[in-house]
This record gives C-alpha cells, structure tokens and sequence, in this order.
C-alpha cells in the first residue's frame, strides 16, 4: 500500500492531542497543554523513521514515555488514553482500508478524507481547551469528606462554596444532595433562620459531624437542596471549615 508520510506524522500528531486533551478532561487530570504539544508528533515520527529490526518496541517505548509524561504518570488517564487512541485508530483503519504499523495509523495515498478528519480534531481541541479549564477550576475545590449523622457514616466528595459561611449555634451549616438524604438515619428536624440574599428564611437541618480528609471532625448543621442533585459532588461545603469561625 502506498502511503504519504507526511500524513502518518501529522493525522498522528492531531489524533494523540485530541486523545489527550480528552482523557484530561473525562479523567479530570491536570495537563500541561506545552507538554501536549512537544510529544504528540514523537510517536508518529517514530514509527516513520524506525524501519530496523524490533523497532516496534522502540515505537512501544516511546508510546508508553509519552503518554506517561503527559498525565504525570497517571495511570487510570494515560490508560484510558492508549485505549481510546487505538479505538479510533481501528476504526479509521476499517473505515479508510489503512494499515496500523508501530501502533500508527497509515492510509492509502488516495484517501482525502483525512483532511476533514484533522479538522473535526481540531474544532473538538479547541472546544475541549474551554471546558478542561473550567472542570479542572471545579476540581481543584473538591475534597473528599466522611459525613456522620447517627450511627450511619458517609465516604462523600465536597464541594467548598466560598459563598457558604453560614453558622448558626456554633455549627457551619452545609447542604447534601436528595441521594444522601435518603442514605440517612435522620435525626430530629431543626428549623434554622438563615441569612440569604432574599432575607432570612427557615432551613430544616440535622446535627451532624463532618471530616474533612487529612482534618479534624467538626459538628456541622445539615441540610439538603434540590439544586445540588446532578453537580457532580455530593455536598457543599462550608469555607468555614478550613477557615475557622468565631
């Protein structure tokens, strides 16, 4: 089969960063976009100029550095990317009868298609710049917590709410999803008046102890919202309590 090297080197490059770009975002892995961009065209170079005996391990080496570097030796995203990688690429494969060498792919002469390929990438790389900013900001304020209330015992991830410094009675009061509402022994109701930008409204809340991972176990107040079904996380967090309240 004929093929332009050129195109191996850079379909493979765009297809590496995309890959990248969106284990990063699905796995929740900070990136550097620089890193991306001096090691997504090595392993397609690679696999072009290394024509000897057993380069194929050569070409395995540099894949495996490569996408190691990249996640910062994060095994579940750089897995998830060398599996996503060789999804697409088989699939291109079967659909533009190409052939996969050193673990890149390579398409006939007369394929064009390619082209419209690399610039859907592109367009997905781009949109992808955006959103991985904006989860990995949502990230970096995400905690895992241990929530008691009675004798039940929650492992939760949190969410601190810089906007949350409520305290009543001595108490940081923090809200749970509908879901960890349903996995609670409750404890008897208490109405709190909390202050809110509509004024002050009542709050049914529980007494219930919280840790936050590497803490101290603090008595929060606890009560349940609506809002935060579906956010991601199962409880927002007070600021209070890394901050301390008088």
């Amino acid at each position: 089969m004929n093929s332009y090297v050129e195109v191996t080197v850079i379909l493979g490059t765009i297809l590496n960063g995309s890959v990248w770009l969106t284990s990063a975002w699905l796995c929740r892995r900070p990136v550097r976009l620089r890193r991306i961009l001096m090691l997504c065209p090595l392993a397609p170079l690679a696999a072009c100029l290394c024509w000897f005996d057993d380069a194929i391990w050569v070409c395995a080496l540099i894949e495996l550095i490569s996408v190691l570097t990249v996640f910062s030796f994060g095994l579940q995203a750089a897995a998830f990317a060398w599996g996503l990688r060789f999804l697409l690429e088989f699939g291109l494969m079967k659909l533009w009868r190409g052939s996969l060498v050193h673990f890149q792919l390579f398409l006939p002469a007369s394929c064009w298609q390619w082209t419209i390929a690399a610039g859907v990438l592109l367009m997905w790389d781009f949109i992808l710049q955006r959103k991985l900013g904006q989860g990995l900001a949502e990230t970096a304020f995400l905690y895992p917590v241990t929530l008691q209330a009675g004798d039940c015992e929650l492992a939760l991830s949190g969410y601190l709410d810089s906007g949350n410094s409520a305290v009543i009675e001595g108490r940081p009061l923090i809200f749970c999803t509908r879901e960890i509402k349903g996995r609670l022994n409750w404890d008897p109701v208490q109405p709190l008046p909390v202050e809110t930008v509509a004024g002050v409204r009542d709050v049914s809340a529980i007494s219930a102890s919280l840790q936050i991972q590497g803490g101290c176990v603090q008595p929060v107040w606890l009560a349940f919202s609506e809002a935060l079904d579906g956010c991601g996380y199962d409880t927002l967090l007070n600021v209070t309590l890394f901050t301390g309240h008088r």
